[in-house]
């Protein structure tokens, strides 16, 4: 696998729900990094994080670890 160095971007709540209904592993894989470094509802974002980590691409799941590690790092609710 090719590591691919990119800025994670911030969604809208839009975006998130956009992303969820599409199911595309590429936007999957971003997803519960994105969420868990910017979004402003640490129980929503880790809800996300915890769907993806049973998603069946390793990729996701293993990114959705590191999202619970962003909320846990930088939520202080």
């Amino acid at each position: 696998m090719k590591r691919i160095y990119k800025h994670i971007e911030e969604y809208t709540d839009q975006e998130i729900k956009d992303i969820l209904t599409r199911q595309e592993v590429e936007e999957l894989i971003y997803l519960p990094l994105s969420v868990g470094m910017y979004h402003h509802n640490w129980k929503f974002a880790q809800d996300i994080c915890l769907k993806s980590a049973q998603h069946d691409n390793p990729n996701v799941r293993a990114n959705s670890v590191l999202g619970l590690a962003h909320i846990a790092r930088t939520k202080n609710s």
